[in-house]
């Protein structure tokens, strides 16, 4: 028993130390000099110490009066403690709705020496729910839920150190999506269940599934014709130095969320049947595949809704626009926008209901070879 629990300190170290090596590896290679990821011409934060004038005025565009106010104000800058003099303008079209008061937190833009308001602080206040859900996960995970907080961390590091710069740098796509979804399912699963044939078979059906994913989308990629650009946003980013594979990043933008529901399909299977080996040592592959078979039906239907919904979700508003300004449900359907994110629900659902028997075949297969551990 001692010497599993130092054997798992280990493990649990070496992982870490890899863990980390990887991500400041890939951030040395990726590093560039895009201003986003060099601080040039970045953001000051600052607080409104003073209200100085207040300007409103209206015009119309196609019969519709609008209004305008621009606020002029004063603001001490966090990083000197300069005060500075700023403008906000606020219009139906600004997307900023609340003018800003004494004490406000915000930040501020400098274009050639002349300042203007840019957002609300709001990172601090969303901290506070942060620290909520961390410690809420240590009080009912115990030492699980540390691990699962060193795997979020090295996750996100994956995604903001070395995935985004990897594109910006011009670096394959394809190539990077595929090593950061490979590295985050290897490295949470061993943090979470260290070293064991429940991880590594959760490994091998998680993997199945990203590849699954990856293959469905460069076969319907050729069939429907995409061209990557959805909306602005890609517009946006066709602008930029370095040139950008569109069609790239809807394939990365698949795998890699479709990858959070197939972890949780292959974990779920893979633990589940580890539980029956363990409780009945004799069963035999048949037995045990026909339980994984049954297990994962149950996990389909509940899984593929909650994927279907979440990518409906995170498009609701552009959707709805969309309807207003096509002419038929038709054309709304053939919207590249609604495809693409149809696309990926279909996908992300197709790599669960794959995923469930591969993994369910693979933990029959390696479960019953030799004494589970």
């Amino acid at each position: 028993m001692k010497f599993l629990k130092n054997k798992n300190i280990i493990v649990w170290i070496i992982n870490f130390i890899i863990s980390a090596a990887l991500i400041f590896v890939g951030y040395k290679i990726t590093k560039n000099k895009y201003i986003a990821l060099n601080g040039e011409g970045a953001s000051l934060e600052a607080t409104v110490t003073e209200i100085i004038n207040k300007n409103e005025s209206s015009y119309e565009v196609d019969g519709k009066t609008n209004k305008t106010i621009e606020v002029l104000f004063k603001a001490k800058l966090k990083k000197d403690g300069k005060i500075i003099e700023a403008t906000q303008t606020i219009d139906d079209f600004s997307g900023t709705y609340k003018i800003v008061e004494k004490g406000n937190k915000i930040l501020i833009y400098n274009s050639q020496g002349t300042y203007y308001f840019g957002d609300y602080v709001r990172a601090n206040k969303i901290i506070i729910l942060a620290i909520a859900f961390c410690i809420l996960l240590i009080a009912l995970g115990g030492i699980k839920g540390i691990n699962t907080l060193v795997s979020l961390m090295f996750t996100c590091a994956s995604i903001f150190i070395f995935f985004l710069p990897s594109i910006l740098s011009g670096f394959n796509i394809y190539i990077s999506a595929i090593i950061t979804c490979i590295y985050i399912i290897i490295m949470t699963l061993v943090f979470i269940n260290g070293l064991s044939k429940k991880t590594l078979t959760t490994i091998l059906g998680c993997i199945f599934g990203v590849i699954t994913a990856g293959i469905i989308f460069v076969i319907m990629n050729k069939i429907l014709y995409l061209t990557g650009i959805c909306c602005e946003d890609e517009l946006y980013l066709q602008m930029l130095d370095v040139k950008i594979n569109l069609k790239a990043l809807i394939f990365a933008a698949i795998i890699i969320s479709s990858m959070g529901a197939v972890m949780d399909v292959s974990m779920d299977i893979s633990s589940s049947l580890f539980e029956i080996k363990v409780h009945k040592p004799n069963i035999s592959f048949k037995e045990m595949l026909k339980s994984g078979l049954n297990i994962g039906r149950d996990i389909m239907g509940t899984m593929s809704n909650t994927l279907i919904l979440a990518f409906i979700g995170k498009s609701l508003s552009t959707v709805l626009l969309i309807m207003t300004y096509s002419s038929s449900i038709g054309e709304i359907l053939n919207k590249e926008l609604i495809i693409v994110n149809t696309l990926e629900a279909l996908i992300g659902s197709l790599s669960i209901l794959l995923t469930a028997p591969i993994t369910s075949i693979i933990c029959s297969y390696i479960y019953n070879k030799k004494k589970t551990s």
